[in-house]
């Protein structure tokens, strides 16, 4: 019998959780796209005079995530207000929010820790409601 696999968005779910302003959890279809994204190189080479290689390590695991929601849905309130408080917050609720990502199809589990925004989502107003793109930083995503 020939091999499948079977992959479905509705098997995602994300949660977002401050400790002092709350949490919120999104699921499947509720969720438009999610891009998650490493910001740096995990192998650097280098080049010495007698242009031998030098490989070098440096595994950080900082990026960011992406999540492209429905402007009128709870999650991108939910967002809007998350933002509106770490910005007016002491210095030290800033980057206390974690993020799990999971995706039950694939078995793929990231982790995301030191979470705040990349700046508030860009805002436009059309016949119909259209997806917001909200840009979260991450200190340190885990891949399981």
């Amino acid at each position: 019998m020939p091999r499948f696999y079977t992959y479905s968005f509705e098997d995602t779910d994300l949660t977002i959780q401050h400790p002092s302003y709350g949490s919120f959890s999104a699921y499947g279809t509720g969720l438009g796209n999610i891009s998650i994204s490493y910001a740096n190189d995990v192998t650097m080479h280098d080049v010495s005079a007698d242009a031998a290689v030098v490989v070098s390590k440096s595994v950080k695991k900082n990026g960011t995530v992406t999540l492209d929601i429905l402007q009128s849905s709870d999650f991108n309130t939910w967002l809007k207000g998350f933002a509106n408080y770490i910005e007016t917050a002491a210095p030290s609720e800033f980057a206390r929010a974690t993020m799990v990502i999971r995706n039950k199809s694939t078995g793929e589990v990231f982790t995301c820790y030191g979470v705040s925004h990349q700046k508030k989502a860009d805002t436009q107003f059309q016949s119909q409601s259209q997806d917001k793109s909200w840009t979260l930083m991450c200190a340190n995503i885990e891949y399981q």
